[in-house]
């Protein structure tokens, strides 16, 4: 028996695809508490609603002007409330950073 003929019958099974918590819930590896916590944490999901907020989010990244060439800037100060970073701003500017 060749190579070919010994292997033709080997066929792989796999497990009906199930989420992971599914799986991790058939185990019995956690206590009742633990499970009820998981499942009413996945009960309070809502895909479409993290997607929008995560869009809305990207939206108001992507608002922002690029970095000007030359110039260094904070992250943290650009993206999030540069009004409230004057002081540091203007030190950025002047490059008097200590």
């Amino acid at each position: 028996m060749d190579i070919e003929e010994r292997y033709q019958y080997l066929r792989r099974k796999h497990d009906a695809a199930r989420p992971p918590l599914d799986r991790l819930l058939t185990t019995h590896s956690l206590s009742a508490a633990q499970q009820d916590t998981l499942q009413a944490a996945r009960a309070a999901l809502n895909p479409l609603q993290e997607r929008r907020a995560l869009q809305q989010e990207l939206a108001h990244l992507f608002a922002y002007a690029s970095a000007t060439a030359g110039r260094t800037e904070n992250i943290f100060e650009t993206l999030t409330y540069p009004d409230l970073f004057l002081a540091a701003q203007a030190a950025l500017e002047t490059g008097n950073l200590a």
